[in-house]
């Protein structure tokens, strides 16, 4: 899986500004861990401050150009990230920064005026036009703390192609037009390969061992590197067919300056997956202010001329390069200080990718007064000239950004939601003093907080460095955790301040990760889990988040519930001590958890089940304790049940090449209902959850969502089950709930 990025903003205002609720123009790229700023406005800091990002992360700031609300921020962020105020010793680069010629004289007569001490050492690197003269890096012209810069020279199509390369990215930058001289740069990953699945082929492969070696190939897995090699189909004597990896294409993220005219940067932006243009100037019909009067000028195309002549853009003219240029999305910024952003109020409604569904797509974007009217206004204007629909419910839409927004750039394509990638820096899961960001799995099969330390072995994700924390303690008791898929993670017992969604508990246990196994480290954007099971379960013998908010009475209800996206459509959502009645239509219908085989305590959200029913008929095998697990993607049933299924699917069998328990079926089937039975009641899975996808190898084949395990093994409804039904877990009653999801 490609490593995490995201892009988020820090100020979103032009300079007529700053706002209270919008600073001047400042973003931010995560690529996996390290930093880079785009422009950096005068309060940036404070913005940095309030986000809770750590600035120690910050390694390189792009400056668009020169005007003071995109640059005057740039030494007070080196004052607080390379501050000399506990010692100069040090002679390491902390900061490089990069712009067009002028750069470096301004942040030399500012340090050199203000007299401001600094620990470690920065660089400038011009960039610079046929005519330019470079401001000296000779010895004697160098601030203290400034190591010589690099005078970069465009090429002869005016481009700075390539000019840096870093964290896996290629950086180029283009002239655009404005008032002053000013840049656009772009971000590219270079394309990725997916990973070849050797699990899936090692059956064939050693099917084949003998007839493979007659033909060079010895070990047999030496046609791997073959296949790797020559990137193409590979078919074995016996006829298996092994694909090689796929192609992923690189994520492309194009940031512009201020301009009126980025044209000439056409070619070099083609295929962004992400655009972000300014939208200085919009025209807002009357009839969307409730006082029937719009300020500014009397139509769209006066509005665009006055834009033009002070060298700024309008929502249109951004949709329209976005276009031009094909972009998967685009995302407005640098406002003119008359488009407030419309506030919402703090909301406990979190997905199980981190993101606050209630916001929806922009703060308060939803809302019915006037400055949501505003903005959706602007949004719908850059979408028509971007897209052929403006139809605000219809995705993709361009997004207008607000201060603090954050947005997952996953992979080159946008998903049809972008909902599900948009977050709010202000409201992260946080743990540590000062706040560390990290991402979890919502589990409802375990009980533990589980989160990898930095110097874990085999993890991903954003990991915790507990030197960092003031408030971290480690104990003595060890963790050990083993997985039903054989995946492990071991490591100590400690505590620490965590916070979710504005709710914060204080020496909250979880357990140090410093190790894991298997495919728990390939959880791809999580770096941990948060489980949301019962107390007796847990590993760590501490109360799990949510039983520890619980019990200090800091929730409005005690319970959650779970609102899972079929292909992130809709955006997944936990909602902490409450219900979204939005994600579900009908009633809830409720079923004890069942301790029947626990005398009485409770391990696990289970409840009672008649089994599969296929056309509303009860199947043999039936009548079992069912776990129902958010952490979990399929259903596993007892052995007996899963076979009296597909049964009733001509031309199904079992799939042993697959894994243990799977079945397959033909693709052209037509199927009847497919449920689960509680109470009197079928509780159906949609045909789409039912198929899992095409044979690897069988490719009129299909992979059912149903699982076997041996009878009397644990049965377990994963997400092909519960993207179909909105699900609600209630602490106090000890009961489950469900009601149809909206799709």
């Amino acid at each position: 899986m490609p490593r995490a990025v995201s892009l988020s903003f820090l100020g979103t205002c032009s300079g007529g500004g700053p706002l209270l609720n919008r600073s001047c123009s400042s973003s931010l790229l995560d690529i996996a861990g390290a930093l880079w700023m785009v422009d950096c406005a005068e309060g940036t800091l404070r913005q940095l401050m309030l986000s809770g990002i750590r600035m120690t992360r910050l390694r390189r700031i792009f400056i668009t150009h020169l005007h003071a609300d995109h640059c005057l921020g740039v030494v007070p962020v080196m004052s607080n990230l390379m501050s000399g105020a506990g010692g100069t010793d040090r002679t390491d680069l902390r900061l490089e920064v990069y712009g067009l010629s002028g750069l470096r004289e301004l942040i030399r007569t500012t340090l050199k005026i203000t007299k401001l001490q600094l620990n470690g050492k920065y660089a400038v690197h011009e960039l610079l036009h046929p005519g330019d003269t470079p401001y000296s890096c000779a010895q004697e012209d160098l601030h203290g703390n400034e190591l010589p810069g690099r005078d970069i020279y465009c090429g002869d199509d005016g481009f700075w192609r390539a000019f840096e390369k870093s964290d896996g990215f290629d950086i180029d930058a283009g002239p655009i037009l404005h008032r002053v001289n000013s840049l656009g740069y772009v971000f590219r990953e270079p394309p990725q390969t997916s990973r070849l699945e050797l699990t899936q082929i090692m059956d064939p492969i050693n099917r084949n061992k003998e007839a493979l070696a007659k033909i060079g190939f010895s070990p047999p897995f030496k046609v791997v590197d073959h296949i790797l090699s020559i990137r193409q189909p590979y078919t074995l004597p016996d006829g298996y067919v092994i694909d090689p990896p796929s192609v992923i294409p690189g994520r492309k993220l194009v940031i512009l300056g201020d301009t009126h005219d980025p044209w000439a940067m056409k070619d070099l932006a083609m295929d962004a997956s992400v655009l972000v243009h300014e939208a200085t100037n919009a025209y807002i019909p009357p009839n969307l202010v409730r006082s029937g009067r719009s300020s500014g000028p009397p139509s769209e195309e006066a509005t665009r001329a006055k834009a033009i002549s002070r060298g700024h853009s309008t929502p249109g003219m951004a949709g329209e390069f976005a276009k031009a240029i094909n972009a998967q999305r685009l995302i407005l910024n640098h406002f003119s200080a008359r488009f407030v952003p419309a506030d919402s109020s703090p909301s406990y409604a979190w997905s199980s990718n981190g993101r606050n569904s209630r916001h929806q797509h922009g703060r308060g974007r939803s809302g019915d007064d006037d400055k949501s009217r505003v903005i959706r206004e602007i949004e719908r204007q850059a979408t028509a000239g971007w897209l052929e629909s403006s139809d605000p419910s219809k995705w993709p839409t361009a997004v207008a950004a607000w201060d603090f927004l954050s947005i997952d750039i996953r992979e080159h394509e946008a998903r049809d939601n972008m909902n599900a990638d948009i977050s709010d820096l202000r409201e992260q899961r946080n743990v540590g003093t000062p706040p560390q960001q990290t991402t979890v799995d919502f589990d409802t099969a375990s009980a533990d907080l589980i989160l990898p330390l930095t110097e874990c072995t085999n993890c991903t994700g954003p990991l915790f460095d507990s030197k960092a924390s003031s408030t971290f303690r480690i104990s003595e008791d060890d963790f050990d955790q083993e997985f039903a898929d054989g995946s492990a993670v071991s490591g100590k017992v400690a505590t620490d301040t965590v916070t979710l969604a504005g709710l914060t508990i204080q020496n909250q246990a979880f357990a140090a990760a410093t190790k894991e196994t298997g495919r728990y480290n390939k959880l791809g954007v999580f770096a941990g889990i948060m489980g949301l099971a019962f107390p007796p379960l847990a590993n760590t013998r501490k109360n799990p988040f949510f039983v520890n908010l619980v019990e200090q009475k800091a929730l409005a209800s005690n319970l959650f519930s779970f609102y899972l996206a079929r292909n992130g459509a809709e955006g997944s959502e936990l909602c902490l001590g409450c219900i979204s009645s939005s994600k579900y239509t009908g009633d809830l219908q409720w079923f004890p958890v069942d301790l029947q085989d626990t005398f009485g305590i409770a391990y696990y959200w289970n409840i009672a089940t008649a089994g599969l029913t296929y056309n509303g008929t009860p199947l043999a095998g039936g009548d079992y304790s069912l776990l129902v697990d958010t952490g979990t993607t399929l259903i596993f049933v007892p052995s007996d049940n899963a076979e009296a299924l597909y049964n009733q699917i001509p031309g199904s069998s079992r799939a042993p090449e697959l894994g243990k328990g799977y079945f397959k079926f033909p693709c052209n089937s037509t199927l009847s209902p497919v449920a689960l039975r509680f109470g009197s009641s079928d509780f159906a899975i949609h045909p789409s959850d039912f198929n899992v996808g095409a044979h690897p190898s069988d490719p009129a084949s299909c992979i059912g969502a149903v699982l076997s395990v041996p009878n009397g093994s644990n049965a377990v409804a994963g997400d092909a089950f519960l993207k179909n039904w909105y699900s609600v877990y209630d602490y106090d009653e000890m009961r489950v709930g469900f009601a149809p999801a909206n799709h």
